[in-house]
């Protein structure tokens, strides 16, 4: 946070990358929670808080959030203080900002479902395995991989991380390939920062595919994968 006297600055840029086409659900969304962000305060105390929302169109999507987070980086007028990365496929309840920036932290975000084939899975890893966002998870969870959906990032990260922030491609380290927003979290990691998600964020996100698939639909499919690995 930034502090102008004894009062508390939230400035956020909302960032999406985009190849071009967005979804319906990701725009009425969108609008809904920049209304909200404009009558409701985020903290108690009443900050100054201001957002601006924009996009970056590509085939690239790593490229795309480069150019995103260092164009409001380098924003001379405007000190940004986090970055919000909605991707737009996202539909996701008004008041998720509000969620995320209340727990003060450099890296939180949700755990949301994939979007294609069956089964449908969590994005997230956690410590030792994947994390399932069940009916009973609440609050804060530590994680090891969280993506870039719906995920809010203080400005300091990206201003100690050195670039690429987000890159996508194979890891001989590892042996795989990674996408952009898994490596921004090893990268995250490696600078000694912690990664979180909300379960009580993650219930209000939906990844748009053949359908909006929500928190149910991967927990079913995960259930699922479970019985026959067990069973």
């Amino acid at each position: 946070m930034v502090m102008i006297g004894d009062r508390v600055m939230f400035n956020v840029a909302i960032l999406t990358p985009t190849t071009g086409i967005c979804r319906m659900g990701y725009a009425q969304s969108l609008a809904k929670l920049v209304s909200y962000f404009a009558q409701v305060r985020i903290f108690d105390d009443e900050p100054i808080q201001s957002l601006i929302t924009d996009a970056v169109e590509g085939s690239g999507i790593a490229e795309n959030y480069e150019r995103m987070i260092t164009k409001y980086l380098n924003d001379k007028d405007n000190h940004w203080t986090h970055f919000l990365s909605i991707e737009d496929d996202m539909t996701f309840s008004p008041d998720n900002l509000h969620r995320l920036a209340r727990h003060k932290l450099p890296i939180v975000g949700g755990n949301y479902s994939t979007n294609k084939g069956h089964p449908v899975r969590f994005t997230s890893a956690g410590l030792k395995e994947r994390v399932l966002t069940t009916r009973e998870s609440t609050g804060l969870e530590e994680v090891s991989l969280l993506p870039q959906g719906f995920t809010l990032v203080a400005r300091e990260v990206y201003e100690t991380i050195p670039k690429p922030w987000y890159l996508m491609g194979y890891n001989p380290e590892n042996g795989n390939y990674v996408y952009q927003d898994y490596y921004f979290s090893e990268q995250a990691k490696k600078a000694g920062y912690k990664l979180y998600i909300d379960h009580d964020v993650s219930k209000l996100l939906w990844h748009t595919g053949p359908k909006a698939y929500g928190y149910e639909d991967a927990l079913t499919d995960e259930l699922r994968l479970k019985e026959v690995v067990n069973g």
